[in-house]
Parts: C-alpha cells; sequence; structure tokens
C-alpha cells in the first residue's frame, strides 16, 4: 500500500480517506471503462480496510486469510500495471517536449 501512496498522493500526511483516492487514481489510469474502473475501486477500499486491520492489531476473518494469497497478487498487479503506464506516460511526454524544442 505505500507504493500506491507514493504513487498516487501528494504531500507527507495521508488523508483519512487514503483507500478512497488511490482507489479514484488507480481505476482512472488502469479502468477500460466505468464498470472496470468500479471494480478497482471497490479492491482498493477492500485493499485498505484490510491493511488498516493488519497494521492497527484487529481480527482478520478467516476468509480473508483464505483469500489473502490471491488477494495480493491481484494487489501486485495492480501495481506492476500502475508503474509501468505512469512511465510509459512520462516517456511519451518526454518525447513530445524533445519534438516541441526541435
Amino acid at each position: 500500500m505505500i507504493a500506491f501512496e507514493a504513487l498516487f498522493l501528494k504531500g507527507d500526511k495521508a488523508p483519512s480517506n487514503t483507500g478512497q483516492m488511490i482507489g479514484l487514481a488507480c481505476s482512472t489510469l488502469l479502468g477500460k471503462n466505468e464498470t472496470e474502473r468500479e471494480e478497482i475501486r471497490r479492491f482498493f477500499m477492500r485493499a485498505y480496510r484490510m491493511r488498516n486491520r493488519i497494521v492497527h492489531g484487529s481480527e482478520i476473518s478467516p476468509q480473508e486469510r483464505k483469500d489473502f494469497p490471491d488477494f495480493i497478487l491481484q494487489l501486485k498487479e495492480y501495481l506492476r500495471e500502475s508503474i509501468n503506464k505512469l512511465i510509459w506516460a512520462i516517456i511519451l511526454a518526454i518525447d513530445y517536449w524533445i519534438v516541441l524544442r526541435t
């Protein structure tokens, strides 16, 4: 979750709605349609609730424990896709800037 905070949040203090903000930013970047964007937003709301329970020492349900490996795989995939898209956005912006200067 720290990696997503670094990619999608500004400043040194996380807002109270961090999960919502990351979900919105990530879904906007990765979602191909409204259905996908909603699915990604919901995933990040769940991810942040789970993160908060782990960090603050609350219980995790047996079903969440069972689903945890698949959940982590999906989280890693969203992170990989986000980094890839953001890197390409930077490369394309630099290329565009070089063309404008010549």
